[in-house]
């Protein structure tokens, strides 16, 4: 009884860091506007320059962690709430993530060339698309810190102090899931949404047996910039641009995920539970997961139930 007092708290602090987000957002993109409406370019023009979207995705990043900082402090800092952030040898995690997103990445790009869903049109090492990396690796590095820290940090830990590991993994990769549902093509087919959902599974388990944060931010970052910036595919619906490799696709939009991207496909779902399980042995042998509470010096047991 005394856990399903607890719902209704999670649910209120979740919008309460979303009235934050609007908050803090309106605060500091007023100047921004307000230099767009006096701009001789226009409003959107003046919005559209690629410095000032690098600029809109910085502050973004800063009101999402600034909106989940401030849920966190006013209701569970003192209660010692575990967010995942502070870890021992975190670049060194960080690092070891990014590497995992790659090979996760390129193993779905073989497998779908290899099955000649995929077909490579071109190659670009051209200047102006290695200039063009900047602002990708901004706003991806951004989306992973972002989502992260929201998912796998403050929800992670919310619902896993009330209901356990098993729960918190399964509830939170339903509302990654879910978050998800503005993006272009999404509904195609049941694929897009259960990727998402083991992909949520993917960045859970990492974030349970390495004991924070960093391992699933790298494995973010990569994934998204291997997934649009080098293999050429719409990063969960979203067309990004220019790309090292470009490809056309053939084939049942079950198979090469179709608009959505790889994302989309069913061999990616394959790929996810590969690596799931992989991350599981690899991290759960080397026992490197302590958890170290913020602020306290009590440890966080990680066991997986």
């Amino acid at each position: 009884m005394e856990n399903s007092k607890s719902i209704p708290a999670i649910i209120g602090k979740i919008l309460l860091m979303f009235i934050f987000l609007i908050v803090l957002s309106t605060i500091v993109m007023v100047p921004l506007h307000m230099r767009a409406t006096g701009s001789e370019l226009g409003y959107e023009q003046y919005l559209d320059q690629p410095n000032v979207e690098t600029i809109i995705h910085i502050l973004s990043t800063i009101t999402m962690l600034g909106a989940v900082w401030l849920v966190y402090y006013l209701f569970d800092k003192k209660r010692g709430l575990y967010l995942g952030w502070k870890q021992k040898n975190a670049p060194k995690l960080a690092l070891e993530g990014c590497l995992w997103g790659i090979a996760f990445m390129t193993t779905t790009f073989l497998l779908l060339w290899i099955f000649r869903i995929v077909s490579i049109s071109a190659i670009n090492f051209e200047m102006n698309v290695i200039s063009s990396m900047g602002y990708p690796i901004i706003l991806f590095m951004g989306v992973a810190i972002n989502e992260e820290f929201l998912s796998r940090g403050y929800l992670h830990g919310l619902i896993k102090r009330d209901y356990g590991v098993k729960a918190t993994v399964i509830v939170n990769s339903i509302l990654f899931a879910l978050l998800h549902l503005g993006n272009p093509s999404i509904l195609q087919s049941p694929i897009p949404l259960l990727n998402l959902f083991l992909a949520g599974v993917l960045f859970a388990i990492a974030r349970e047996v390495t004991g924070g944060l960093w391992v699933p931010i790298g494995i973010h970052f990569t994934w998204n910039l291997f997934l649009g910036n080098v293999y050429g595919f719409a990063v969960s619906g979203l067309d990004i641009g220019k790309s090292f490799i470009e490809i056309d696709i053939a084939g049942h939009h079950l198979l090469s995920g179709g608009d959505f991207g790889a994302e989309g496909s069913i061999i990616t779902s394959m790929v996810i539970v590969l690596f799931t399980v992989g991350i599981w042995k690899w991290y759960s042998k080397r026992n490197i997961g302590e958890e170290v509470l913020e602020g306290s010096n009590v440890q966080d047991p990680k066991a997986i139930n």
